[in-house]
């Protein structure tokens, strides 16, 4: 037979500790338990890998600031030149500069061979003789011109003066005549030019020409164009030889200045 009893009831204070105790045990509980893998992540200390990449790194960054320090010069005048670039520079302009001189090279040179053409093609005019004689009313000479180019000469146009002075008069010449035309001159061609005093000397004049105290000068300037329509000229000074024949012929020899070419 059982025999049912009341149990004796807790005080108020007891359940309440014990209420409390029940608390702490779970809370105890609670904190036991194992972190989340996060958590236990965040927490852990660095690995041995790690640590060798950290090392790693700092090894490539270290060796990355020195390989950027040789690629440049030392600083100059506050600024930082880049090896490379200041090379390449530099080999432009060199390249510049071989290429300009190759370019005053080339451009001498064909200057050089459109002169030397032009020197061996043009047209020279030049005096061929000169002559002088003495008739019984008026004085004469000649002056014949001869191209000995290889091209005509075009346009030819001549003048002529004389002048009977002493042997040691040095006064300027001045030519009078205007040119006249004689057309145009081919290679070894010869052309002469005649001109008349409008009086003539008399016997003390032609005595003193043939004993050298006067002189009878011929002077004058030829004008003419080549084939590569230049103008050129010819500027001449001739005088009398102290030597003559019966006839009152002689010959006119160049002076020793007045005579020009271009």
């Amino acid at each position: 037979m059982i025999t049912w009893y009341n149990a004796p009831r807790w005080p108020t204070a007891m359940r309440l500790a014990f209420i409390l105790c029940v608390l702490a045990t779970a809370a105890a509980a609670e904190d036991a338990r194992p972190a989340p893998p996060a958590a236990a992540e965040r927490t852990a200390a660095p690995s041995a890998r790690d640590y060798v990449g950290g090392t790693t790194q700092a090894i490539q960054r270290q060796a990355e600031a020195a390989e950027e320090g040789t690629e440049f010069w030392p600083v100059i005048h506050g600024y930082r030149l880049k090896i490379t670039d200041t090379l390449v520079a530099a080999f432009t302009a060199l390249l510049t500069a071989v290429t300009w001189g190759l370019w005053w090279a080339t451009r001498r040179l064909v200057h050089g061979a459109d002169q030397t053409a032009e020197r061996q093609l043009r047209a020279y005019l030049g005096l061929d003789k000169g002559g002088f004689r003495n008739d019984a009313d008026f004085a004469q000479y000649e002056v014949g011109f001869r191209n000995f180019g290889t091209t005509p000469a075009n346009n030819v146009r001549i003048r002529l003066d004389s002048d009977l002075r002493d042997a040691d008069d040095d006064r300027p010449f001045t030519i009078g005549p205007e040119f006249q035309s004689y057309g145009p001159l081919s290679p070894t061609q010869v052309t002469v030019a005649l001109a008349d005093e409008d009086r003539s000397f008399d016997t003390a004049e032609w005595s003193s020409i043939y004993g050298g105290s006067k002189r009878l000068y011929v002077f004058g300037e030829v004008l003419y164009e080549d084939c590569f329509n230049r103008t050129r000229s010819l500027k001449f000074r001739l005088m009398t030889e102290a030597r003559f024949d019966s006839a009152r012929r002689g010959q006119l020899k160049f002076c020793p200045d007045g005579n020009d070419a271009n």
